[in-house]
């Protein structure tokens, strides 16, 4: 839709054009990066929920390797729990 208006601009500089929609994309992909990972978690389904929905996620939060990370947490709280059981 906006070819019309952005590639006549190639009278002013040839590349013009190609630099412009490279801009625009690289601005769109950066402002993607900041939003919370969706896939595999359960969607917010009150205002409060979705304030704090992504919170307690990192930067590069990928939800496969969080999950493994979580599942290998528990296993070593679960053996430490049944070792010190085991002494008391």
């Amino acid at each position: 839709m906006m070819h019309q208006y952005i590639f006549p601009k190639s009278t002013i500089w040839e590349p013009f054009p190609f630099v412009l929609l490279a801009i625009v994309g690289l601005m769109g992909s950066t402002a993607a990066i900041f939003l919370p990972e969706t896939a595999g978690v359960d969607l917010p389904g009150t205002v409060e929920e979705a304030e704090e929905f992504g919170r307690d996620q990192s930067f590069f939060f990928v939800p496969i390797l969080h999950a493994k990370a979580a599942k290998k947490k528990k296993k070593m709280i679960a053996s430490e729990l049944e070792k010190s059981s085991r002494y008391n």
